[in-house]
């Protein structure tokens, strides 16, 4: 609240001076596809992001039912299958964090479109940030519930991530772009020491010391080698990814802010898919690793909605990167009654993420009866 109420009063006080002076260079509109309805010059762009919000009620009320089934279910089990003793430990709260991102992504989405303008534009992607972080928490923590990151640090981060956001819309210096970069190594480096490398380091204790050195194991040193490289790898792209940033500078930091985030999330989303499919089928003890039908069937969805989505995305009818005038050449009219390609963007990515959502509640369901002792780690 404290976030959406200072913006919606600054893009209704920027819509009413549009309004008011008549000047069109105000407001980044697709003028040959609005439509006024009540307070809103354009009602069609607003009211599209009406999906994110259905979206988002419709995980939380999924999410709500799933947990009170698994508490019916959890009287009915004998000792030995008790949550406390078997599955993977869930923390619903991030599941319900993801469901109210979703919802404040419509909200705020929809005041950056009552008067679109360069400037505005952060308030449409604060909300994809903290949906990027809660999925890479929600994935780790499926693993690792005693080290999860705690939310106070996290949007720390994400506060740091909205300040630089901010300097960057009022300047393109080289001297800010290398700040940028190298703070965004800094977090994704103290990322992979705190997440991915502190429960490693009790494996290789034994190896430092001289009195217990036959303890070590080549398992241990070897778990950490793999790690080690992975962690590398990380790095190595997170540095290709800055190096095209400062070769392209362009004006607006939020959409680098945002790629990073999805980049480093879709590659730990992918890295924690293939260990469990690697264990499923190559080794003979963790058949319960793989994936439902159900959890597939919700990551193809989840892809194509994506897929089209970015579709609709790239066909932009205006631009508030470019000069007015400029923007306005891209104009072009409806696709469909009163929206344009931009509000089949916001339909198709509401449906994506909404899938993406249920992929990941659904992901470990093979495991909820797998005593806790056997489920591997990584």
């Amino acid at each position: 609240m404290f976030y959406l109420l200072p913006v919606l009063q600054l893009v209704l006080n920027h819509q009413q001076v549009y309004h008011d002076s008549g000047n069109q260079d105000v407001c980044y509109f697709n003028f040959k596809c609005m439509s006024r309805f009540w307070i809103f010059e354009d009602f069609g762009h607003v009211f599209s992001n009406f999906s994110y919000l259905m979206s988002g009620f419709l995980f939380i009320v999924l999410v709500h039912r799933r947990r009170s089934k698994y508490r019916n279910l959890c009287i009915h089990w004998n000792e030995p299958y008790h949550p406390d003793n078997c599955g993977i430990p869930d923390q619903y709260g991030i599941h319900y964090a993801l469901g109210l991102a979703l919802i404040m992504e419509g909200l705020l989405s929809a005041c950056y479109h009552i008067c679109p303008t360069t400037k505005n534009f952060q308030f449409d992607t604060t909300f994809m940030y903290v949906i990027g972080l809660l999925i890479f928490l929600k994935v780790y923590q499926f693993r690792h519930p005693d080290i999860t990151q705690k939310a106070r640090k996290i949007f720390l981060i994400l506060g740091a991530a909205l300040t630089i956001e901010v300097i960057g819309y009022y300047t393109t210096d080289t001297v800010f772009w290398i700040f940028f970069v190298i703070l965004d190594l800094i977090i994704v480096i103290y990322f992979i020491v705190q997440n991915h490398t502190k429960r490693y380091l009790t494996d290789l204790t034994p190896c430092v010391k001289l009195e217990t050195l036959r303890s070590c194991t080549f398992s241990s040193v070897s778990k950490n080698v793999k790690l080690f490289s992975l962690s590398l790898l990380v790095i190595l792209i997170n540095i290709s990814l800055c190096i095209v940033i400062v070769w392209l500078r362009k004006p607006g930091v939020s959409r680098y802010i945002l790629f990073i985030i999805m980049a480093n999330m879709m590659l730990y989303v992918v890295y924690y898919v293939s260990k469990k499919l690697h264990y499923r089928f190559f080794r003979t003890k963790c058949i319960n690793e793989g994936l439902r039908k159900t959890t597939c069937v919700y990551l193809i969805l989840s892809l194509t909605f994506a897929a089209i989505a970015l579709y609709y995305f790239k066909t932009e009818r205006k631009k508030g990167s470019y000069s007015p005038a400029e923007s306005r050449n891209l104009n072009d009219y409806c696709e469909m009654g009163i929206f344009d390609t931009h509000d089949l963007w916001h339909f198709c990515s509401s449906s994506g993420l909404l899938f993406m959502f249920m992929f990941i509640l659904t992901l470990e369901d093979k495991n909820v009866a797998v005593k806790r002792k056997k489920i591997p780690v990584f």
